[in-house]
């Protein structure tokens, strides 16, 4: 388990079985139904082409054609499941989600949600991203979603029984200490006092140097109920914790538990989530954001599934306690008080090239989105970085590249369209894309009104005697508002004085000229 530059289970027996020299994925040559199909064939068919084209976006969708769309229109549009993304995982990973799912039920995104989420709790305080000035730690939220009984357990016994093993060998080759574990969080109380800081006079406490905690909770729904409690503070600590910051308890007996690095994998099905009372207050305040929603299912039907080999069982936790040690630097133990502990995962040129191309496309595309869907996606910019960090080190590098980047961008794609598929959001998208089609006739028309009158603007009026009064007060509101509400906004309110009695009158002026 030295430092290796390849992952070990990359030059493993199954890897080659798998994957040629090039990373590539072999096909099988076998007889219709005597082999486990190969994992890119197993799930289902899976488009070609980048990131970019593989997520469903209405902005692409030809309901732009139509100025409006009626209740029974509306009614009939649906999400399908989302489809499992190409190429979104390192090699090393690749290997190990395939062993995992050849053979058996288990779904490759649950499989590697469980597989980062494990390896981002072991690292801790070790590893770190810069987000301009902000220092973002490598902890990471996720919440698999799917149909009782049918692939949440499946994806989490697979990975669990390799990292358990992995964990073992790093205790019995370095004297490593791993993170803590916890399942069943009812109080935000109770989960800073998990990771309290220690008392200075107390011997007992040095233990609690270390902020490591993988919380587990496979039944989800449970958490979300604490919110609907009063006063309880369970969904506010777990949304600080997410952000590094430093928690506290007002109790009688007061805690503080500084640069926590907690990690959680959440399991709930459909129903439990959509229908759940906290679902709306959750996805307004930012809590379930913090979240990686991942919508997981069984991809066959396998009444025998297959087992690791004894191969797969010497070369999978080989692999991942190589990982792990690595990209602690070899660390053993984790200590708050080490104020030099952590190094930075940069950024190379070409992966901050990637960014800074996506970024205002994506930003835009979730400006126009119907607002439960933009909120439930507004921190998909963190968890790239995040995503790609892990994947980076994953890869046994210290610095992230275009590629892990993309990796993180087809996750990120794959999650909001596991959103769409569980909340149906089909129908609402299209009407918001019409909305946003009469938003630019809106602006066209200020522009327009606006020069005819040599700079004097555009009056409410003037805008629906510009559409012959065919479109209602409200429409132009709902339009004005959302020109004003863009980033930078197109159009603004302008200064005028009121004459006489009665309302002071609105009048609006574009703020750039139009190209």
């Amino acid at each position: 388990m030295g430092d290796k530059k390849e992952p070990i289970y990359k030059c493993g027996k199954i890897y080659r079985e798998h994957f040629d020299e090039n990373g590539n994925e072999r096909k099988p040559a076998a007889t219709p139904g005597s082999e486990p199909l190969a994992l890119s064939e197993q799930i289902e068919d899976k488009p070609s082409g980048d990131h970019a084209q593989q997520h469903f976006s209405f902005t692409e969708a030809k309901v732009t054609a139509s100025d409006s769309l009626s209740d029974t229109e509306e009614g009939i549009l649906f999400n399908t499941r989302p489809i499992s993304p190409n190429d979104a995982f390192p090699a090393s990973l690749a290997s190990a989600v395939n062993a995992a799912c050849i053979g058996t039920e288990a779904h490759p995104m649950a499989v590697a949600l469980h597989y980062v989420i494990y390896f981002a709790a072991h690292i801790g305080q070790h590893r770190y991203v810069k987000i301009g000035n902000e220092k973002c730690g490598l902890n990471l939220y996720g919440l698999l979603v799917g149909r009782t009984g049918k692939v949440k357990g499946t994806a989490e016994a697979q990975v669990l029984c390799i990292e358990q093993e992995a964990t073992q060998r790093l205790i019995a080759k370095y004297g490593y200490i791993p993170p803590r574990r916890r399942s069943g969080l009812s109080s935000g109380e109770g989960l800073i006092q998990a990771i309290r800081d220690p008392e200075e006079d107390n011997q007992d406490d040095q233990c609690l140097q270390d902020k490591r905690l993988m919380v587990t909770e496979s039944e989800y729904a449970n958490v979300l109920t604490q919110d609907l409690r009063a006063g309880n503070t369970l969904s506010i600590v777990l949304r600080d914790a997410f952000d590094g910051k430093t928690l506290e308890n007002s109790t009688i007996n007061p805690r503080i538990a500084s640069n926590p690095h907690i990690c959680i994998i959440g399991h709930i099905t459909p129903e439990e989530l959509k229908t759940h009372k906290a679902f709306g207050r959750q996805s307004a305040n930012g809590a379930l954001n913090r979240n990686l929603i991942i919508y997981g299912n069984r991809g066959q039907y396998k009444p025998s599934p297959r087992s690791y080999s004894d191969a797969e069982l010497t070369d999978l936790p080989d692999w991942f306690a190589n990982s792990i040690i690595r990209a602690r630097d070899h660390k053993t133990h984790d200590d708050v008080s080490d104020e030099k502990a952590g190094k930075e995962v940069r950024m190379s040129a070409e992966a901050k090239a990637v960014i800074d191309a996506e970024y205002e496309p994506r930003e835009r595309e979730q400006d126009a989105m119907p607002e439960l869907l933009a909120n439930l996606l507004s921190r998909q910019r963190v968890f790239v970085r995040i995503l790609s960090a892990l994947f980076s080190l994953l890869d046994d590098l210290d610095e992230i590249q275009a590629e892990h980047v993309n990796q993180a961008y087809r996750w990120v794609d794959y999650s909001a369209d596991s959103i769409r598929y569980l909340l149906n959001t089909a129908g609402e998208e299209a009407r918001q894309v019409v909305v946003n089609s009469f938003a630019e006739k809106v602006y066209e028309a200020i522009c327009s009104i606006d020069q005819n009158n040599r700079g004097k603007g555009a009056s409410r009026t003037a805008i629906r005697d510009y559409f012959n009064r065919n479109r209602s007060g409200k429409e132009v509101s709902t339009a004005l508002k959302k020109l004003l509400e863009e980033v930078p906004p197109r159009i603004e309110l302008m200064d005028v004085t009121k004459k006489g009695r009665g309302a002071k009158p609105e009048i609006y002026r574009p703020t750039t000229k139009r190209p």
